[in-house]
């Protein structure tokens, strides 16, 4: 590796550790309120599907409608825990946000990056394993 190569690296590593050393604040749920529904997605070997699973009632609350949004497709399910897989074909190339409403609660938002490939993949399992935190 170059000397520039690796001030680079150093660098950008510097600007990530900063970056996520300043975001310290985490919000305290409202008193009575019920945990938000809990979204994963996974990538089966099968490149023209995708893979989610849900909770819509993690804390036990009963919210036995939800509703999952995968870009411009919403599909709603009278069950609260749901995994299944879908066909790609009709959702978007390019990012897609995807999260899950259940009741009032609302899941956190995950980004699946389309056409699946190895780096959409890379991608998208990057977004869901920081629950969307951090898009790429």
């Amino acid at each position: 590796m170059t000397r520039i190569a690796r001030v680079a690296v150093l660098l950008t590593l510097s600007a990530l550790a900063a970056s996520t050393a300043t975001i310290t604040a985490v919000p305290e749920p409202e008193a009575g309120a019920s945990t938000p529904p809990t979204l994963h997605l996974n990538l089966p070997n099968d490149m023209s599907r995708i893979g989610y699973d849900y909770n819509g009632s993690p804390d036990g609350t009963n919210k036995p409608i939800c509703t999952l949004h995968v870009g411009p497709i919403a599909m709603t399910n009278q069950f609260s825990i749901v995994t299944g897989t879908m066909e790609t074909k009709n959702i978007p190339n390019g990012a897609n946000a995807v999260w899950v409403v259940c009741g009032q609660s609302r899941s956190n938002t995950v980004t699946l990056y389309l056409p699946r490939d190895p780096l959409n993949d890379a991608r998208t399992l990057v977004s869901d394993a920081t629950r969307g935190m951090f898009g790429s």
